[in-house]
């Protein structure tokens, strides 16, 4: 384990404790880490809150290579909504790609099967990229799509400066240690007046506020957990200016949602029988839980210091 500093103030800052640990580290693997987690045991490390910006966060928080193995090993658990993650943040791309100079080339970190990446391709872009660790994920993948995919941890420097027109992330910034580090790396890939577009869960989401430590984004693998404010000022952080953040809604099965509602198994089981009589389980809905988009533009001109 390791103590983590504020990534938004960058130093050592006083913090409120949200929650003590909670974890038996003997249960810790990549199933945990899994996409799109339906569990009502939730596990985590000591939950705290900066004092100086606000910024939810674990700490400690696990190294590198531990996260490293348990990603690589997790699995692939939403295949069955692949349509819907499509039409939900293919909704939120359609939204920046007529401010960009052209369509050209996309990059989607933690890409799972590259559903992102499909979408992209249908509303124009002319080459797209992946970076996904997990080895089940990227199996899944469409054959004219898994050529893209780069099955590993994605770090600054993997690709060329400049080398793509939009990078996007969802829900993975909220995985991410470092946030910094990460957006730095993102900001340095970018041509100049490219596009990141994230989405996080939203620590001051109503479910948040109702369910508390319940909550299932309280778990191990979250090591930050942002509002709109802790969000935005990431990114200005990082480099990034006309920084835009606001709610989103997703739109998934009822059976899906069932499946993630954090109440007790047997509740869940009749809840999930009852749709199943009424022929209900795949019937989509589209609510605001608790989830925010963030977009946000590498400036066009870098201004550099001239030295006196």
């Amino acid at each position: 384990m390791r103590d983590t500093t504020c990534p938004i103030c960058k130093q050592a800052m006083p913090y409120e404790v949200l929650y003590e640990a909670r974890l038996n580290e003997g249960r810790l693997r990549g199933a945990n880490f899994s996409g799109r987690l339906a569990n009502a045991d939730i596990p985590h490390y000591r939950m705290v809150r900066c004092s100086g910006c606000g910024l939810v966060r674990s700490n400690p928080a696990l190294e590198d290579d531990r996260l490293e193995a348990f990603y690589v090993e997790s699995g692939f658990g939403y295949e069955d909504e692949l349509d819907n993650l499509k039409r939900s943040y293919g909704r939120r791309l359609e939204e920046i790609v007529d401010e960009l100079p052209h369509r050209g080339a996309l990059l989607d970190v933690g890409c799972g099967n590259g559903f992102f990446l499909e979408r992209a391709l249908e509303l124009g872009f002319e080459s797209v990229r992946g970076v996904e660790p997990a080895i089940d994920a990227v199996e899944r993948a469409r054959p004219d799509i898994r050529p893209a995919i780069v099955t590993r941890m994605f770090e600054p420097g993997l690709f060329p400066p400049a080398s793509f027109d939009v990078i996007s992330f969802f829900m993975l910034l909220d995985h991410i240690p470092e946030p910094g580090a990460f957006l730095e790396g993102c900001i340095d890939m970018l041509k100049p007046g490219g596009f990141v577009l994230c989405v996080t869960h939203d620590v001051r989401s109503l479910m948040v506020r109702l369910l508390g430590e319940r909550c299932p984004i309280i778990h191990v693998q979250h090591t930050c957990l942002y509002d709109r404010n802790t969000i935005a000022g990431l990114l200005r952080g990082a480099g990034f200016q006309d920084v835009k953040v606001k709610g989103l809604a997703n739109t998934y099965s009822l059976e899906y949602w069932l499946k993630l509602f954090p109440v007790p198994d047997r509740l869940r089981r009749a809840l999930l029988s009852a749709a199943g009589t009424l022929g209900l389980r795949r019937r989509t809905l589209t609510l605001r839980a608790g989830n925010i988009v963030s977009t946000a533009r590498k400036p066009r001109i870098i201004s550099h210091r001239v030295a006196a």
